[in-house]
C-alpha cells in the first residue's frame, strides 16, 4: 500500500511537472506571438540606395552586340542580342510557376534565335593552366602555335575587331525583373574578345611587328576600361576586373620584352584609378537584390493566404516546421517585411559609408563589420522578435570584404604596372630599380609598403590584399602580383 501511494505521488508530481512545462511553453509561445504582432511603420528608402539611372543610351549600348557575339556565323550580333533580350523579358513576365514550366521552351527559343554557338579554340597555348602572367610568357614562346590556334576564332575575332574598330559605349544590362531567378548578363563574349586582342598583341610582338602589337594592345586596353566603367552588378565588376588584370599583365609583358613600347603604354595608366565608385554601384544593386528576396517571401505569404498554395518556407523546406512557418507568416506573426527591409537598408548603408575611407582603413573597417555580424549571429541564433525575418537576414546577410579586396588589388596592380612601365620608360638599371621605385613621384603608401624587390632588381613582387583577407579565394598563381624582367 505504501509503495502504491508513493508511485501515485511520483506520477502525480510528474503529471503536474508536465503540465507546468507545457504551461510555461504555452506562456512563452503566447508572449512570442504577442511580441511578433505588428510590423514597423513604412519609411522612405534612403536616397543613397536608389538604383542608378542608365548612363548609356539603349540604342548605342554595345551590350546587345556582346549578347549576340557568340551567335551562329552569318547572324547579326546586335539584332540577335536584342531578340534574346526580348525573349528573356517575355519569359520573366510569367509568374514563377509559369517560368518553371516554360524553362525548357525558353531555352529552345533562345537556341533558335542565336543558332548553334560559335566553336571557339580550346587548350594551350591560348588557354594556359595558370591563367596569369604565365600566359603571356607562353604566348611569346609559342607564337607560331598560338597564331595557328587563333585562326579558330573565325567570326568571333571579326566581330570583336568590328566592335573595337572605333569608339563604343557599354553598360551592363540588368535583369529584366527583380526576381531571384532573373538571369544576369553573360560575360563570356567579353572575356573571349579580350583573349583575342591580347593574344594578337603577343603574336605580333613575337614576330617583330611592334606597331601592330601596339594597335592590338590599344584595343585590349580600351575594351577593359569600357567594361570596368560599364559593369553594374557584382558579377560584372568581378569579371571586368579580371579582364583588366589580364590586360595589365599583357601590357607589362610587352613592355618588359620591348622597353620601347613602354613609351607608348605608360601614358595610358597615368590617370589615377579609384574603384570605390564601382563598388558603390554593385553594392546598391546587391542591396536591391536582397530586398527583392524579402519581398518575394512577403509576396509568397500573401499568395498562400489567398490561394492555399505552398509559400516560401514550404517550397524551401517541405517539413511540418516549414508549413508552420508559412502558416505564421500569412498571419503576420514572426515575419515583419518592413522591419526586415529597413534592417537590410541599414546594413548596406553602413557598408556604403565605409567607401569614404582610403583602402587600408576601408578594408579594416569592413573586416570589423563582418566580425561583428558573425559574433551577433553566433551568440543569438534564435531571434525573439521578427524571427523569420532575422533568419532571412542571417542567411543572406551582406558579405563583401573579399570583393572589396579584389577592388583594392585592381588599383594596386594598375599602379604597380604603371611603375614598371615608368622604370622601363626611363631605362632604369636593375641594380637601381628598388631605390628608384621607393622614390617614385606620387607612389601611394600602400604600394610602397606592399612591394618587395629581388636582390638583383629583376623581380618586383607586390603583396596582394586578397592574400591578407579572410574569405578571399586567393590563388597564388592566378592572383599574385609579380613582374619579372627577362635575363
Amino acid at each position: 500500500m505504501k509503495i502504491t501511494n508513493a508511485v501515485r505521488l511520483v506520477l502525480r508530481g510528474l503529471g503536474w511537472g508536465v503540465v507546468g512545462v507545457l504551461s510555461i511553453a504555452l506562456l512563452v509561445l503566447a508572449a512570442w506571438v504577442v511580441s511578433n504582432i505588428g510590423d514597423a511603420q513604412p519609411r522612405p528608402r534612403p536616397a543613397e540606395l536608389a538604383l542608378p539611372t542608365s548612363r548609356v543610351a539603349d540604342g548605342a549600348n554595345a551590350a546587345y552586340a556582346f549578347m549576340g557575339l557568340l551567335a551562329e556565323a552569318g547572324r547579326d550580333p546586335v539584332a540577335t542580342g536584342r531578340a534574346l533580350r526580348e525573349a528573356e523579358r517575355a519569359w520573366m513576365a510569367l509568374p514563377p510557376a509559369g517560368r518553371a514550366s516554360e524553362a525548357d521552351g525558353h531555352a529552345t527559343r533562345e537556341r533558335a534565335l542565336a543558332g548553334p554557338p560559335l566553336a571557339l579554340p580550346k587548350g594551350p597555348p591560348l588557354h594556359c593552366e595558370t591563367q596569369g602572367s604565365g600566359c603571356d610568357a607562353a604566348w611569346l614562346a609559342e607564337a607560331q602555335a598560338l597564331a595557328a590556334q587563333r585562326a579558330g576564332y573565325g567570326a568571333l575575332g571579326e566581330r570583336c575587331d568590328k566592335l573595337l574598330a572605333g569608339p563604343f559605349e557599354f553598360e551592363e544590362l540588368l535583369p529584366v525583373t527583380r526576381g531571384l531567378d532573373a538571369p544576369l548578363m553573360k560575360w563570356q563574349p567579353m572575356v573571349e574578345c579580350s583573349r583575342w586582342l591580347r593574344s594578337g598583341a603577343m603574336v605580333a610582338l613575337a614576330q617583330g611587328r611592334r606597331a601592330e602589337a601596339l594597335a592590338w594592345l590599344e584595343r585590349a586596353h580600351r575594351l577593359q576600361g569600357t567594361l570596368v566603367q560599364g559593369a553594374q552588378t557584382l558579377v560584372g565588376h568581378m569579371v571586368s576586373s579580371r579582364v583588366a588584370r589580364s590586360t595589365l599583365e599583357t601590357m607589362a609583358a610587352a613592355a618588359l620584352r620591348e622597353p620601347a613600347l613602354a613609351e607608348a603604354l605608360a601614358p595610358w595608366l597615368e590617370p589615377p584609378l579609384d574603384t570605390r565608385a564601382a563598388a558603390r554601384r554593385w553594392m546598391v544593386l546587391e542591396a536591391d537584390f536582397q530586398r527583392a528576396a524579402v519581398e518575394g517571401v512577403r509576396d509568397s505569404a500573401a499568395t498562400l493566404a489567398a490561394t492555399g498554395e505552398a509559400g516560401f518556407f514550404g517550397r524551401v523546406g517541405g517539413s511540418p516546421l516549414s508549413a508552420l512557418g508559412d502558416w505564421l507568416t500569412t498571419r503576420g506573426v514572426g515575419f515583419h517585411p518592413e522591419r526586415t527591409l529597413q534592417k537590410i537598408d541599414e546594413r548596406w548603408l553602413q557598408g556604403l559609408s565605409r567607401l569614404a575611407l582610403p583602402w587600408p582603413a576601408l578594408i579594416e573597417a569592413a573586416a570589423a563589420d563582418e566580425r561583428a555580424l558573425d559574433h551577433a549571429a553566433g551568440d543569438t541564433p534564435f531571434k525573439w522578435r521578427n524571427t523569420f525575418g532575422e533568419l532571412l537576414l542571417d542567411v543572406a546577410r551582406p558579405s563583401f570584404l573579399a570583393y572589396l579586396a579584389r577592388h583594392a588589388d585592381h588599383e594596386l596592380h594598375r599602379e604597380a604596372t604603371a611603375l614598371v612601365l615608368g622604370l622601363q620608360r626611363q631605362r632604369v638599371a636593375p641594380a637601381a630599380r628598388a631605390e628608384a621605385a621607393r622614390q617614385w613621384p606620387g607612389l601611394s603608401e600602400p604600394l610602397r609598403q606592399r612591394m618587395s624587390w629581388s636582390a638583383d632588381g629583376r623581380t618586383l613582387t607586390v603583396r596582394s590584399w586578397q592574400a591578407d583577407t579572410r574569405g578571399a579565394r586567393f590563388d597564388p598563381q592566378r592572383d599574385s602580383i609579380s613582374f619579372a624582367w627577362p635575363p
